[in-house]
């Protein structure tokens, strides 16, 4: 598998190769591969039903609002923002003695509009063999616990890249195909950074005057399903 260093070095070395005095460095490649990265791992996640970008955590403390006594858990990462929700895969609470027993209740998903509603009937009223979450924020609220002690949830979420890398030489979780992608995607933000004109004379006027605009158009591949047609496209384009 591919790790940071990998990736970021050999974009890295091409535009200090192409731009030898440029002051990008390679924290500013890395923070590129990283919000690239991101965005085609969910686009690709759309498109395949797939557990790769799944993280489980098993053991996420409960909580207890003060001012509400609503009980809820804190999002330990970062993950995608998807349509309803999705990004939280699964939560769950284990009702056996024995930790290590596959014998647990799953939440299902509400909204905080929606919670009145399910106390109306008692097939949908939140319980401990039915209970609900809604999220707000970076809090995930849980109803139907209120009667009972529960210290701690397992949450299954999809999540994002590491925010913070600490080892370049940490593995890059990300699918080996879509690697060239999201390196011409970063090679190509860079070179529309370094193309930009710089003001050179300090004198307080911001001014373009006797200044090259780049001419080159810069094309970024926004979309993972077409790259062969892209690829066509940026070689019509003048160098």
């Amino acid at each position: 598998m591919a790790t940071y260093r990998d990736v970021c070095y050999d974009i890295f070395t091409i535009l200090r190769g192409n731009f030898d005095d440029t002051e990008i460095t390679l924290n500013h490649v890395l923070y590129w591969v990283q919000v690239y990265g991101d965005r085609l791992r969910i686009q690709h996640d759309e498109k395949i039903d797939s557990g790769s970008t799944i993280s489980v955590f098993n053991a996420l403390p409960v909580l207890t609002e003060a001012n509400t006594g609503r009980k809820y858990i804190e999002i330990p990462s970062g993950i995608y923002d998807k349509d309803g929700d999705s990004g939280i895969v699964y939560l769950s609470y284990s009702y056996s003695v024995d930790p290590n027993a596959f014998s647990y209740v799953t939440f299902s998903r509400t909204q905080p509009s929606y919670v009145q509603r399910l106390y109306w009937t008692n097939d949908e009223r939140p319980a401990p063999d039915n209970p609900y979450f809604y999220r707000i924020g970076n809090r995930v609220y849980l109803l139907g616990l209120e009667c009972i002690d529960v210290n701690f949830i397992e949450a299954g979420l999809k999540t994002t890249l590491v925010a913070e890398v600490c080892d370049l030489d940490d593995e890059f979780v990300f699918p080996p195909e879509l690697i060239p992608i999201l390196q011409r995607q970063v090679l190509d933000l860079g070179r529309f950074v370094l193309q930009i004109p710089a003001d050179r004379t300090n004198d307080s006027d911001y001014s373009l005057q006797n200044q090259e605009i780049p001419k080159t158009k810069i094309i970024s591949t926004a979309s993972i399903t077409a790259p062969v047609q892209q690829e066509a496209t940026n070689q019509q384009e003048p160098v």
